[in-house]
């Protein structure tokens, strides 16, 4: 079981990693593709997710005004990736040095990411429910 969570550790590290090189890399004044939000379309309400990128790019740069304008919630979403940055690199540390017990340390490892989670998006969490309310009345998949 160690050997799982350390490999799934290191791709989450790894899957962080990418989405700040790409936030880091991303230019927000070009189209990234025909994406249509489906908040957007259901509730004719701004998203409370899409432009995360781009926000997450403008707190890399030190621009945080850009970021809030980008996305008012990217500051949430880069203080959870880097949270889960660090603490996956921390506790994959701690694994493999045997500091502490496998079981109590994968009981803390989800109890502060979720934690965490609901603390960082808990303005976003019903307004997503909301959406897959509003998909299952529609039949939209």
């Amino acid at each position: 079981m160690a050997k799982f969570y350390t490999i799934f550790n290191i791709g989450i590290i790894c899957l962080i990693l990418s989405i700040f090189l790409y936030s880091f890399f991303l230019n927000p004044n070009e189209v990234h593709g025909p994406v249509h939000c489906v908040h957007q379309y259901l509730t004719e309400k701004p998203c409370p997710v899409c432009g995360n990128l781009s926000g997450i790019g403008a707190i890399l740069h030190f621009n945080y005004f850009k970021a809030k304008q980008e996305q008012s919630n990217s500051l949430s979403f880069f203080v959870f990736y880097l949270l889960q940055f660090a603490g996956r690199i921390f506790l994959t540390f701690l694994l493999l040095k045997k500091r502490i017990a496998e079981k109590c340390l994968m009981s803390v490892d989800v109890s502060v990411s979720f934690l965490t989670f609901f603390i960082l998006f808990r303005n976003i969490i019903p307004q997503v429910l909301y959406i897959f309310y509003k998909m299952a009345l529609t039949g939209i998949h």
